[in-house]
């Protein structure tokens, strides 16, 4: 089992499952260069090239979540956090088959293996608008819009199943769950989205400012380091940030 540090200088080990997206690649970047950690599991489905001897690579199959589960449990044995960024990336071009599967079931597999595994604390990526209660999209609604469209109910309700499945496995040092709204840097988010985004996040709600995909990461990484080494071992309940509480976690972010 892998043993929480107790000091931001002690050697930390991460995982990350997504790692090719653009948020993973982000976090692999801010985990190299960061020095509470010392190495970094990359579980991809293809060979990536990487620089860093940090960075330990293992290809694995994103096919079936038995062997996903049990390939995690023996990988991750001695790892510290787990982060999980994996998701379809354009959801709207997807079926609902391929979205629950890609931002549901696989996910849960690797979390599962990770916690017999002993990870302490796991990070994931979700959404804005994540409901495991969300309803179906209404007759016009779903002329509209894709049925697997991000933001859309279908979505919406993947990304609340998969925090609930994270977060009822009652990691040590708890479950980190972030919600962004548009996100600036990844190929699925369209240009004029990007051009828009500055001078809207002047007048938008807070809950509905953008976030930079790098801005993102680094607290994502920032966050998992003050709990793997916080002395507060009494609670593993989830945290969410979101709106305020996340833009106010990267204004602290180093």
């Amino acid at each position: 089992m892998a043993q929480a540090a107790t000091s931001k200088s002690a050697s930390l080990t991460a995982a990350v499952i997504g790692a090719t997206g653009a948020v993973g690649k982000e976090i692999v970047h801010h985990l190299v260069k960061r020095d509470a950690w010392s190495k970094v599991i990359v579980l991809n489905r293809r060979e990536v090239s990487y620089e860093s001897s940090k960075v330990e690579q293992h290809i694995v199959s994103m096919d079936d979540e038995t062997n996903l589960e049990e390939t995690c449990k023996t990988l991750l044995s001695n790892t510290d956090a787990l982060f999980v960024t994996m998701g379809v990336g354009a959801p709207s071009k997807g079926d609902e088959e391929t979205l629950k599967r890609v931002d549901v079931t696989m996910p849960s597999a690797c979390a599962r293996g990770a916690k017999t595994a002993g990870v302490q604390h796991v990070s994931i990526l979700s959404a804005f608008g994540a409901n495991i209660n969300a309803k179906p999209a209404g007759f016009f609604s779903s002329k509209i819009m894709p049925k697997t469209a991000a933001g859309g109910p279908l979505y919406n309700k993947c990304k609340g199943t998969v925090e609930q499945n994270m977060t009822s496995l009652h990691f040590p040092k708890s479950v980190s769950i972030f919600r962004p709204a548009a996100l600036i840097g990844t190929p699925s988010t369209p240009g004029y989205v990007a051009s828009l985004s500055k001078p809207l996040d002047l007048i938008v709600p807070i809950q509905f400012k953008s976030s930079d995909i790098n801005t993102l990461a680094a607290a994502m990484v920032f966050d998992s380091e003050n709990k793997l080494t916080s002395s507060d071992t009494s609670s593993d309940e989830a945290h969410i940030f979101e709106g305020k509480k996340l833009h106010d976690l990267y204004k602290s972010v180093p």
